[in-house]
């Protein structure tokens, strides 16, 4: 760059480097200005699934790292029918699917849980449905309480009827429904 203004060359190199930082700051603040405004367009975009074959008659759709109330209850009917919809012959493979949907930092513990729990369900032979009553979601948390009944039978032979109620706890990573923890609520008598 020649920048001819002043007599002394190292009066023109100063100038010239003054300049040079001028144009750098002003790029700088640019990509910062520019930065922000992706930020917020990303967090204001709103994704719309429309699944086929009627499995909800609402839209799920997420904004940022906010679920729609049917997006929660169906991804609460899916973990639910997972978890407690089984036979001995297909327990594992719905675990194996059902650990899938636990974040990271879940996955190691709920993995040895869950493959504990199939293998004792194979060897027990025992098969289990659950039908749910009431799923109670608050918006602002990322709870959800799960009641219904679950019905267990061993060898073809109804063993247990009972109401229970399930917490599952998830997080919103990049606009997917991750489970954090799913235990049975026990009520305090």
């Amino acid at each position: 760059m020649l920048f001819d203004l002043y007599l002394q060359k190292t009066s023109n190199l100063v100038g010239e480097n003054r300049l040079l930082k001028f144009f750098i700051v002003l790029i700088g603040g640019a990509v910062l200005v520019n930065s922000i405004y992706v930020h917020k367009a990303m967090d204001q975009q709103r994704t719309v699934i429309i699944p086929i074959g009627g499995l909800t008659a609402d839209r799920l759709e997420f904004q940022g790292n906010v679920l729609s109330e049917s997006y929660v209850r169906l991804m609460t009917r899916y973990v639910m029918g997972l978890f407690m919809d089984y036979t001995p012959d297909r327990v594992h493979s719905q675990y194996s699917e059902l650990l899938e949907t636990f974040s990271s930092g879940a996955y190691p513990e709920y993995k040895e849980r869950l493959i504990t729990l199939a293998d004792d369900i194979k060897t027990a032979k025992v098969s289990g449905s659950f039908s749910i009553q009431k799923i109670d979601h608050q918006e602002n948390k990322d709870e959800i309480d799960v009641t219904g009944i679950r019905n267990q039978f061993l060898e073809n032979v109804l063993s247990s009827n009972e109401v229970v109620t399930y917490r599952i706890k998830f997080e919103v990573v990049n606009g997917m429904f991750r489970l954090v923890e799913l235990n049975e609520v026990f009520e305090k008598v």
